[in-house]
């Protein structure tokens, strides 16, 4: 039989960083940064190797540029970085994130529900909404339970709204719900992203709830394509920067108050405490 074996993969590369990033950040938090764990995280992040892209444009999966072995093929491992972590972003990393986009590109659209449910999140993340509702169609494609199903062609739902990739799959159900908020709100930087990859085909609407990091929640709504308001409330007090289509506002967040942001007629966002 065939095994893959290799040192400093790129899906390894990025959880590692990503763990060890995480320790010296909750240090630094908890006034902990000279505890001995926290020192030896922080010292082993620059240590890491870089995240690579490969002869072809594509984003480095082995500790090697190799020829793929299976191609076109629904795993994506090596995009980890780019989601569910933030090492690779469109604005940060120009470079990666191209090569990301290769990536999905190259290993094509068949997949099982988990594929189609990262591949959303990851084409959100790209900022491609066009492509990310596209792929929502491949997992909600009609799957007829009696018919045996091969791994590669696994994808779609049951009349049950259970994802499949036999017998099911409940990884896609949830990693669904989850590609949408990252194609609605984003904030997995220091700022707030809102609609971040709104397709055209949802021209208006609105979401309730959504959760944001930094222990922020919003409801947000749009109309005709673009940006209506948004309500945020946090349970602790805080600023907060707010982002659409490229501007930026800082809003301050009064524990228990909810604020409130609009868009100007010159297209800038604006916000106020809401007295309701």
């Amino acid at each position: 039989t065939r095994h893959a074996l290799s040192i400093g993969v790129a899906m390894d590369i990025a959880i590692l960083k990503e763990f060890l990033s995480t320790i010296a950040q909750a240090a630094d938090i908890l006034g902990l940064s000279a505890d001995p764990v926290a020192l030896a995280a922080t010292d082993a992040v620059p240590r890491l190797p870089h995240l690579r892209i490969a002869a072809d444009g594509q984003l480095l999966e082995w500790g090697e540029d190799l020829p793929q072995a299976e191609h076109p093929h629904r795993h994506v491992s090596h995009l980890y970085g780019l989601f569910p972590s933030d090492q690779i972003c469109p604005r940060r990393t120009p470079a990666l994130a191209t090569a990301a986009i290769r990536v999905l590109e190259e290993r094509g659209d068949d997949g099982t529900g988990w594929s189609f449910a990262w591949k959303i999140a990851l084409w959100a993340r790209l900022r491609n909404a066009d492509m990310a509702h596209r792929t929502i169609g491949f997992l909600l494609n009609p799957i007829d339970p009696t018919v045996d199903l091969e791994a590669d062609l696994g994808g779609g739902i049951y009349p049950n709204l259970l994802t499949a990739c036999p017998p099911f799959n409940i990884d896609a159900n949830f990693g669904y719900t989850g590609a949408v908020a990252e194609m609605l709100v984003q904030s997995q930087s220091d700022e707030i992203v809102l609609l971040p990859a709104l397709p055209a085909a949802w021209p208006a609407g609105e979401a309730q709830g959504l959760r944001c990091r930094g222990n922020v929640e919003i409801d947000l709504s749009w109309r005709g394509g673009r940006f209506v308001g948004l309500r945020a409330r946090s349970e602790i007090g805080q600023t907060c920067t707010f982002s659409l289509n490229g501007e930026s506002l800082d809003v301050v967040i009064v524990a228990g108050r909810e604020i409130r942001l609009a868009v100007q007629p010159d297209g800038r966002l604006c916000g106020h405490v809401c007295e309701d």
